[in-house]
């Protein structure tokens, strides 16, 4: 699973490159089961704060500084719901106080659309370009 954390800067260094490695991962799938025709659908969820036994009495913590925590059931609600909803493939999911937000066609594809332009191919293309000449 990934986390909120990889959407953002976060000082906890070693969390953070583990969710980035998480949502990397999840992302990459993508486009590797499609090239192989592989009728496996993907997707993230990176989640807020979640009432967890990671870190004991999490929840007082959170709630001692004014941050709300989500019990863990909302997550597994969102997991249950990308299970039974066969159209949605190939997102991030952000789960926040109950409310579900795909973020990588939204949002992350057409920024990193917006900023290479119309006239220079993704990395992805790339790789199927180099892969398909060392064929």
């Amino acid at each position: 699973m990934g986390s909120a954390t990889g959407l953002q800067r976060f000082r906890a260094v070693d969390y953070a490159t583990a969710k980035y490695g998480v949502l990397g991962f999840g992302r990459g799938l993508v486009p590797l089961l499609k090239a192989a025709r592989l009728p496996i659908r993907v997707n993230t969820l990176a989640p807020s704060w979640k009432d967890s036994n990671v870190v004991l009495s999490l929840k007082s913590l959170l709630n001692s500084i004014n941050v709300d925590v989500q019990p863990a059931s909302v997550v597994a609600r969102c997991a249950a719901f990308l299970m039974a909803d066969t159209t949605i493939h190939g997102q991030v999911v952000h789960v926040q106080r109950g409310k579900y937000t795909e973020v990588d066609k939204a949002v992350l594809i057409p920024a990193y659309r917006k900023i290479k332009g119309d006239d220079y191919p993704s990395e992805d293309e790339v790789f199927e370009r180099l892969a398909a000449a060392a064929a």
